[in-house]
């Protein structure tokens, strides 16, 4: 009878492995029926609640990757979880409201705030004098001449 036992345990797989999914589907599940958010639930939507799960935290991962790469930094920072969030034009919306811990802000300097440029003076073309015509020229005669 124990061999049999020891066979059964050997063959089990979990729900996770069945899913191909790296997240636990049966805490997931456990925390679904505790926090009561629906009276029944379904026997996959635990498994589509991890599936879930798992791809917004790759996506927020690989996005925070990226900006420690940037910084030069081998190690993910909350910094740099609060700047992928950022970034990202779909993850910010769905994180708008969030408070990433140890994150800092956006980068952000409101117009108001930045110096004002002085506006660039345009150069004045300086006038060319045109030649006037020698028969035209009148000369006084009450002047006297620098001969």
């Amino acid at each position: 009878m124990s061999e049999n036992n020891n066979q059964a345990k050997k063959n089990r797989t979990s729900r996770s492995e069945k899913a191909g999914v790296s997240f636990p589907v049966g805490r997931i599940d456990r925390k679904l029926r505790e926090r009561r958010y629906a009276k029944r639930f379904g026997e996959q939507a635990s498994v589509y609640m991890t599936a879930v799960l798992e791809y917004l935290v790759a996506e927020v991962v690989e996005c925070a990757g990226f900006e420690a790469k940037e910084e030069k930094k081998a190690r993910i920072t909350p910094r740099h979880l609060q700047l992928a969030v950022y970034k990202d034009m779909e993850l910010h919306d769905l994180l708008s409201k969030i408070t990433i811990a140890r994150g800092g802000v956006y980068p952000h300097i409101q117009t108001v705030l930045l110096p004002k440029k002085a506006p660039i003076p345009i150069p004045t073309p300086v006038p060319i004098p045109t030649p006037v015509p020698t028969s035209t020229l009148e000369i006084n005669e009450d002047q006297p001449t620098d001969n």
